[in-house]
């Protein structure tokens, strides 16, 4: 691939970038340079930056050639430069820089008569918005003649490129695009796309069946206690807001958020399909992370509550979970909501604010970390002292057997929805500690592999915390009878199964 007087480190870099893209041909050749040149005889692999815009692999005639003309402009604003016949060779900062879509870009520059352009991706493997569009599906891009490709150099032959290039006459034809096969990829698939995705959808589904029934419940309720003749829709809206829990607030969130990123990332499959338009596919990257990790903290707080009797501690973690400061455990909510929405709406209009991402996903991962943790030791615990002394802890607390079962299943619950946002944060912290891994087709797999199942996962054990039970209550509640069956009289005697909120 590469030859000619190099640096070691040169040398290392794009033997490293060779190996990655093993099995395709180089694209971009720089054939007049003088012998001792950095650009002598090299050839760099270049794939169209997407599907949708310009000559694509496999077109006839599609290679193009001029001389390298540097560009660092805005490729978001109408240009004033005219560069007919040439090859625009873009800095770093103008490519990743352009806060519009890909096919404006792409028009913007095909205004200056350019015959091709080259985006540089240091380091990375080019290019993963194989199937990102604007909705349009390249209506107005695909069949033009400018190429538009993007290469991935290491920094030493970046800036190689960039002090020598501009002048030389370049030749630049569309390569196949390796992440092509990633994407449809079994692994890809299954354990990005298909696994959590529908783990997601079947989660937010059963959230709202869950959440039906407990208002059932609460309906229930309200008619019990209130006679025919005083029930209004003000009242019964003021009964159910009262009696409205963290529980109820959980399985709504679920409801919403999991289902909604379940389809999203069904239908777009994290980049590995053209379905989802650019912007939609970026809102939902994270799967509405922030809102999961809010979800987490209630559901938290609703075992600490219930575990206290047995395993209950004075540390500031479990005493905010608790309720005990009310202002910091809303502000823990908010944040992390808020965060995340932002980065999805920067994400969303084309923006690249590195310094926002990596604050916002640094402070997410401390929180979720430090609370799964924080809950998981108590889950540990909890098992541990249960396993002793049960029947001891259980009689000097004073709690009933159908007490214990609901402990028993948040704990699980609990222990599921720790495990499974340590898989998030692991995921998190292999892309946070190896950039250039992250940046390759197996480490972005495995990466957001572990990020999104863990992500599906915490979802399904907090739904299922939340569980409503059916029991056997004695018929002390006769109007509950009375409505249910319509003809039952009230003073028979009886028992009627009804939902209990837990």
């Amino acid at each position: 691939m590469l030859c000619g007087t190099w640096s070691l480190a040169s040398l290392v870099a794009v033997a490293h970038l060779a190996f990655n893209i093993a099995g395709v041909r180089s694209s971009v050749t720089f054939l007049t340079v003088p012998p001792g040149s950095p650009l002598f005889a090299l050839d760099l692999y270049a794939t169209p930056l997407t599907s949708f815009v310009g000559p694509q692999p496999g077109v006839v005639n599609s290679a193009r050639s001029g001389p390298i003309v540097l560009f660092d402009g805005d490729m978001c604003k109408p240009m004033v430069m005219r560069a007919p016949g040439c090859v625009l060779l873009a800095t770093t900062a103008a490519a990743s820089g352009a806060g519009c879509s890909f096919e404006d870009r792409y028009l913007t520059l095909y205004a200056t008569g350019a015959s091709a352009v080259i985006l540089p991706f240091v380091d990375g493997i080019p290019s993963y918005d194989l199937y990102s569009n604007d909705g349009s599906k390249g209506a107005h891009t695909r069949d033009l003649p400018m190429l538009f490709v993007q290469i991935g150099p290491s920094i030493a032959l970046y800036n190689a490129l960039i002090t020598n290039g501009p002048g030389q006459n370049a030749t630049v034809s569309p390569d196949v695009n390796v992440w092509q096969a990633t994407y449809a990829s079994w692994r890809y698939q299954i354990f990005i796309r298909i696994l959590p995705s529908a783990i997601m959808i079947a989660s937010g589904v059963t959230a709202a069946v869950f959440f039906a029934f407990h208002m059932r419940i609460l309906d229930r309720q309200y008619r019990s206690a209130v006679p025919v003749s005083r029930r209004s829709l003000s009242r019964w809206a003021t009964h159910t807001s009262g009696s409205f829990t963290r529980a109820h607030t959980v399985l709504v969130v679920e409801m919403i958020t999991a289902t909604v990123s379940g389809i999203a990332l069904a239908i777009g499959g994290f980049h590995s399909t053209p379905y989802l338009s650019y912007p939609v596919g970026e809102f939902f990257l994270s799967l509405l992370g922030g809102w999961g990790s809010a979800s987490s903290l209630l559901s938290a707080s609703v075992w600490v509550r219930h575990a206290k009797q047995i395993v209950d501690s004075k540390s500031l973690l479990n005493r905010i979970l608790r309720g005990d400061y009310p202002i910091t455990f809303a502000a823990l909510l908010v944040i992390p909501v808020a965060m995340d929405t932002a980065i999805s709406i920067v994400f969303a209009i084309y923006y690249d604010m590195a310094l926002l991402s990596k604050l916002a996903s640094g402070i997410m991962f401390l929180v979720q970390l430090t609370v799964s943790l924080h809950v998981l030791a108590g889950v540990l615990r909890y098992y541990w002292i249960v396993r002793n002394v049960q029947e001891q802890t259980a009689q000097a607390a004073g709690r009933s057997t159908g007490t214990d079962q609901i402990l028993g299943r948040l704990s699980r619950c609990a222990l599921g929805m720790s495990l499974s946002t340590i898989m998030v944060c692991s995921g998190t912290a292999l892309m946070a500690a190896s950039p250039v891994f992250l940046l390759t087709t197996s480490g972005r797999t495995v990466s957001f592999s572990l990020a999104y199942i863990g992500r599906s996962l915490d979802s399904a054990f907090r739904v299922a915390m939340f569980k409503p039970r059916f029991t056997l209550l004695p018929s002390t509640t006769l109007s509950v009878v009375a409505t249910v069956t319509k003809s039952q009289k009230s003073h028979n005697a009886g028992t009627a199964a009804v939902l209990r909120l837990e």
